[in-house]
């Protein structure tokens, strides 16, 4: 190891340096090439010896007699000195040889050692990360160069410069922002947090993307405007990111199962079944199946869901012996416009397969197994229709009706029976509790005059339940007197009258009041 003096021109910056430059460095090199000037160099850099500056190879230090080495020897032979960090030093250098070019700051000390590229690389990470405005996009670059040059991977990236694998996987994504982001990131603009949570989007495979983007022409739709809207400023709405990516995920994508899933009801044919003559026989190893349960190939999903259909619906036809409708041929009838069977009318369905009528067809629904539908034992998803086109309605159906009809007046009945029973029996508690002077009965009566404005506004049907008893029964009597007589146009007789009636008329004491 030698501490030499170096001609500035014969000295190279560290290849794996990728910390870029910024406007805050011009003021930090003149504050440390002041200081220098004054007190000397405090510090001497780290540098190696290499080969040609354009195309570096490195030497070792025992092929030059290190110990009469000088500033001389380096330009004889024809050397370059790369610094392995002190590039500050070597800027506030260059600064003063400039202001002060009598002063000898032409050369600068450098401490020569024997470094291979990795040593160099982490000398560069080391120096780097004791900076407080190194950017995530910086750490980045660090990290990728790391990984191409040496063929170091994540985890052995972490290793070497003390960050754990996660870290280390989540920096190297940063990779995958567009150059716009990138930008942001590296000014600081946009913090690593904010970017991480919206890189998942770029992540998508390009049929989302297409999806997106077609999505996009359609200005009324708020799931893309939302998703938009986070990724126009994703340092305000990184929190809304993650619901963000997949409400618009889902929104262009198709839900996938698995065959356990498809016996409990739910439509769609299952992820591990594999099936031909479609463009992905299996979707468990298809690189556009995202979160494992949705499929971003919209024409290959469309196209197993038809295969997976027209099976079930053969098989279920062989099972019964009935004859299938496509759901494309069944559109084609307009059910909806004529006198048949729904197929939510499982009555009248049960009475058409009882009596074998020729209208009955299988058809496959998409949609979950409903009580009210009829389905095939053992297909959930395929149902018996009607293909009536009679101008009357079918027999089938209008013995359903009568049923249903019938079923429904003794059930009214019923439930009417129920509740005449049950106010009756809530009238006497109602009327016991009042003659008991129960507080909550007198609330009650209280609440059903709620309409009156009993307090003068100062009381409502919410809070009616906190009173006492004694304001209970003032407010009931402000109710009932307010009702009684006109207040405010009385009769040619006098209010003095008309209450003296009214109290006269419901039997309430003898005395006459005084006019007022």
């Amino acid at each position: 190891m030698s501490d030499i003096f170096v001609s500035l021109d014969r000295i190279l910056s560290n290849p794996y340096q990728t910390r870029l430059p910024r406007p805050a460095d011009d003021e930090h090199v003149a504050a440390l090439a002041a200081d220098i000037a004054a007190r000397g160099l405090l510090q001497v850099p780290l540098g190696r010896l290499v080969t040609n500056p354009n195309k570096p190879k490195p030497l070792a230090c025992s092929e030059l007699d290190t110990g009469t080495l000088n500033s001389y020897h380096i330009e004889e032979e024809g050397c370059f000195v790369q610094l392995a960090f002190g590039h500050n030093r070597l800027a506030a250098y260059r600064l003063l040889a400039e202001q002060q070019p009598a002063n000898g700051w032409g050369q600068l000390p450098v401490r020569i050692v024997a470094m291979d590229d990795q040593q160099m690389a982490l000398a560069a990470w080391s120096e780097n990360a004791q900076r407080k405005d190194l950017s995530a996009w910086e750490r980045y670059l660090a990290l990728q160069r790391l990984a191409a040059d040496f063929g170091w991977s994540q985890e052995q990236i972490g290793d070497h410069v003390g960050l754990a694998r996660a870290t280390v996987a989540n920096i190297m994504r940063l990779g995958r922002l567009p150059e716009a982001l990138q930008k942001k990131l590296h000014r600081g603009e946009l913090s690593e947090r904010a970017a991480l949570a919206v890189l998942p989007v770029y992540e998508l495979p390009p049929a989302v993307l297409e999806r997106l983007a077609e999505k996009r022409q359609d200005a009324n739709d708020w799931t893309i405007r939302q998703l938009d809207e986070v990724l126009a400023h994703p340092e305000k709405n990184s929190a809304k990111a993650r619901e963000a990516l997949r409400d618009a995920v889902r929104h262009v994508t198709s839900p996938l199962i698995t065959a356990e899933e498809s016996e409990w009801g739910r439509g769609g044919f299952p992820v591990d079944q594999a099936m031909a003559g479609v463009a992905a026989p299996a979707c468990l190893a298809c690189e556009n199946r995202l979160q494992e349960t949705r499929c971003a190939d919209g024409a290959c999903f469309a196209q197993k869901q038809a295969v997976f259909e027209r099976a079930e619906l053969a098989f279920a036809v062989a099972a019964t012996g009935l004859p299938g409708i496509t759901n494309a041929e069944w559109q084609a009838r307009h059910p909806g416009a004529q006198k048949h069977l729904e197929a939510s009318d499982r009555a009248g369905l049960e009475r058409a397969l009882q009596r074998q009528c020729p209208n009955l067809r299988l058809r496959y629904e998409r949609a979950e197994p409903r009580p009210y539908h009829l389905r095939v034992p053992d297909y959930p998803h395929v149902g018996y229709v009607c293909v009536h086109e009679g101008a009357e309605i079918c027999a089938c159906a209008d013995g359903a009706r009568a049923k249903r009809e019938a079923r429904e007046k003794a059930a009214a009945e019923r439930r009417g029976k129920e509740a005449a029973k049950l106010r009756e029996a809530t009238v006497k508690e109602l009327t016991r509790d009042l003659r008991a002077q129960d507080v909550g009965a007198w609330h009650a009566v209280l609440w059903r005059l709620r309409a009156y404005d009993y307090s003068s506004g100062s009381t409502s049907a919410a809070n009616v339940a906190t009173m006492d008893a004694n304001t209970t029964l003032e407010n009931i009597a402000r109710a009932v007197v307010k009702s009684a007589v006109r207040w405010e146009a009385p009769t040619p007789t006098g209010l003095a009258a008309d209450l003296a009636a009214w109290r006269a008329k419901v039997g309430w004491g003898a005395e006459t009041p005084r006019e007022v």
